[in-house]
C-alpha cells in the first residue's frame, strides 16, 4: 500500500515537475487571442486584419494565426494611443502595417519586425516618444508618410542590406538610390550635418524635434521644404536655402527658436501656414520679391523681429501671420494686396507704423488688435469695409487707445462709419502738407514717408534729410517719427 502511495506520488510530482517546465517554455507574454479584434480578407485563403487591440499587456506578440485564420495586416489605428505596450512582436505572415496602427504608442520601446513585412502606412509608429531604434526588413518595399514622426527617443534606424528600396546611412534613412531622405532620428546628437548632394527631396518631418542640430547644409537641387521637414528644432541657428527652392511648407521651421536669420532664395513663391511661427529668435528677414502667398500664421510669434518689407507681388497675406511679433515697429504693405485678413498683426503691441495702400478694400476682424502704440492709421479711399476692433483697441477688456485717431479723404465713407461707431477721432487730410519734405519737391507725399520707412530698414539719410525726417527734434529718425509722418498722410500710395 505504501509502494502504490509513493508511486503516485512520484507521478504527480512529475506532472507538477512538467508542468513548470512548460511554462518555462511558453514565454509569460504570450497574448491572449481574444484580446483581438479582427476582419476577414479573404474566406478562400483564410486570412484576416487584426483592427482593434484591446488588452493591457506590456509584451505583446501578435498572433500567427486566429481561429484557424492567417493574421496578414493589422489594420488603421489598431493599437492606437495603447499606453501600456512596451515591446512588440509581429510574426512571420504579416504583409501589412497600416496607416497609424501603433501611432502615439508612447511607452513603446522595441519593435520586431518580420521578412514578410511588404509595407507600412502613414504614421504607423509616429509619436512613439519612448521608441529608441527601428530597423527596416529586407521586403519592405513601402514606407509611409510620418512613420517616425515625433518619435522623440530615437537614435537610430537601420534597414536590412538586402533591401532593395531602403538603405540608412549613419543611421539617417533614405530611399536606396539616396535621391530621398526620410528621417533623421531625433536624438542622433551631432551637432553639424550635410544632407548628401544625391538628395532632390527631403521628406515631410524628416528632421522634425531633433534637438543637437545647429548647423545643416542642404543639398543644390531641392525645390521645396516639405511640411514639418525642420519643425521643433530648438538648436538651428544656420541653414542655406538653394536657390532652386520655390516653396516652403506648412510648420516648416516652426518651433526653431534659436534661429537669427535665414536667407531665402530668390526663386521663393510661397511661404506656407506657420511656416516660421515660434521662431523666436529671428530678427532679420529679407522676403523676396517674387513671393506671392503668405500663409496663416506664417511669422506668428516671432518675437524678435523688429521689421519688415513685404514684395510687391504679394497676392494673399494669411491671417495672423505676424500676429504676437511684440518687437515689430513698422510694416509697409504692398499694392498688390486687396484686404488685410483677421488677427494680421494682433498683438504686436510695439508697432506705432503701418502703411496700408490704394487697392485695400477690407480690414478683417481684430486685424491689429492690441497694438497699444499704434496711435492712428491712414486709410485709402478703396476702403470698403472695416471690421469689428479692427483698430484702436487693446488688452483683455477691449479698451480703446488713448487719443486713436483715423485720417483719410473726407470721402471714404467706411472709415467714417468706424469712427463714429467706436468713439474715435478722424480727420480729413485731403490736401497735401509740406511738413516733412524729405524729397523736397515742395510737398508732404508717401514718397516722403517711403523714404523714412526705407531709412529705418537701413537706408540711411542724409544730414538734411535727418532734420527734416526728425518731426519731435529728439535728433534721431524713428518709429516714432514715421508714425507721426504717416498721420500725416492719405496713404494712397
Amino acid at each position: 500500500m505504501m509502494k502504490k502511495r509513493h508511486g503516485i506520488l512520484y507521478r504527480l510530482g512529475c506532472v507538477f515537475f512538467s508542468a513548470l517546465m512548460l511554462a518555462a517554455v511558453i514565454p509569460a507574454s504570450a497574448t491572449a487571442v481574444e484580446d483581438f479584434s479582427y476582419q476577414v480578407v479573404s474566406e478562400d485563403e483564410k486570412t484576416v486584419s487584426i483592427t482593434k487591440y484591446s488588452g493591457q499587456d506590456s509584451v505583446v506578440e501578435i498572433p500567427a494565426t486566429i481561429n484557424g485564420y492567417t493574421v496578414i495586416s493589422i489594420g488603421t489605428g489598431a493599437f492606437l494611443q495603447n499606453l501600456t505596450l512596451e515591446s512588440l512582436v509581429v510574426p512571420q505572415g504579416v504583409e501589412q502595417i497600416d496607416a497609424r496602427a501603433f501611432a502615439a504608442c508612447v511607452m513603446l520601446r522595441e519593435i520586431s519586425l518580420p521578412d514578410s513585412l511588404l509595407s507600412i502606412g502613414d504614421s504607423a509608429f509616429s509619436s512613439c516618444a519612448s521608441l529608441q531604434s527601428f530597423f527596416l526588413p529586407k521586403n519592405l518595399n513601402a514606407f509611409g508618410a510620418n512613420v517616425l514622426s515625433g518619435c522623440m527617443s530615437l537614435q537610430v534606424i537601420e534597414a536590412d542590406e538586402e533591401n532593395t528600396k531602403f538603405s540608412t546611412q549613419d543611421g539617417v534613412l533614405f530611399t536606396k538610390d539616396m535621391a530621398k531622405l526620410i528621417a533623421y532620428p531625433a536624438q542622433k546628437t551631432q551637432e553639424a550635418y550635410r544632407v548628401p548632394e544625391t538628395v532632390r527631396v527631403i521628406e515631410t518631418s524628416a528632421f522634425f524635434g531633433n534637438a543637437y542640430l545647429k548647423r545643416i547644409a542642404l543639398p543644390p537641387i531641392l525645390t521645396a521644404i516639405e511640411p514639418y521637414t525642420f519643425g521643433q528644432m530648438s538648436s538651428l541657428q544656420q541653414i542655406t536655402l538653394p536657390n532652386t527652392v520655390m516653396t516652403i511648407g506648412t510648420n516648416a521651421f516652426s518651433g526653431c527658436s534659436a534661429l537669427k536669420s535665414i536667407s531665402l532664395p530668390d526663386a521663393l513663391h510661397s511661404i506656407d501656414a506657420a511656416a516660421f511661427a515660434n521662431c523666436s529668435a529671428l530678427s532679420t528677414l529679407k522676403i523676396p520679391e517674387q513671393v506671392q502667398e503668405i500663409g496663416e500664421n506664417a511669422f506668428t510669434n516671432c518675437t524678435a523681429l523688429t521689421g519688415i518689407a513685404l514684395p510687391s507681388n504679394l497676392q494673399f497675406l494669411g491671417y495672423s501671420a505676424f500676429a504676437g511679433c511684440t518687437a515689430l515697429t513698422y510694416v509697409r504693405l504692398p499694392a498688390s494686396l486687396t484686404r488685410l485678413e483677421s488677427y494680421l498683426f494682433a498683438n504686436c503691441t510695439s508697432l506705432a507704423c503701418v502703411v496700408i495702400p490704394e487697392g485695400v478694400t477690407r480690414i478683417g476682424f481684430e486685424a491689429f488688435y492690441n497694438c497699444p502704440a499704434l496711435l492712428g492709421v491712414t486709410l485709402p479711399k478703396s476702403i470698403t469695409n472695416i471690421e469689428q476692433y479692427a483698430f484702436g483697441y487693446f488688452g483683455g477688456e477691449f479698451e480703446s487707445v488713448e487719443n486713436f485717431t483715423l485720417f483719410g479723404d473726407g470721402s471714404i465713407a467706411a472709415v467714417q462709419r468706424y469712427a463714429s461707431a467706436n468713439g474715435f477721432s478722424y480727420n480729413d487730410i485731403s490736401a497735401s502738407l509740406a511738413v516733412g519734405d524729405i524729397t523736397d519737391d515742395g510737398l508732404f507725399t508717401a514718397a516722403d514717408y517711403a523714404r523714412v520707412v526705407d531709412a529705418l530698414s537701413g537706408d540711411a539719410l542724409n544730414d538734411g534729410q535727418r532734420v527734416i525726417a526728425d518731426l519731435n527734434g529728439d535728433t534721431v529718425v524713428d518709429a516714432f517719427d514715421a508714425a507721426q509722418m504717416q498721420l500725416k498722410l492719405s496713404g494712397i500710395l
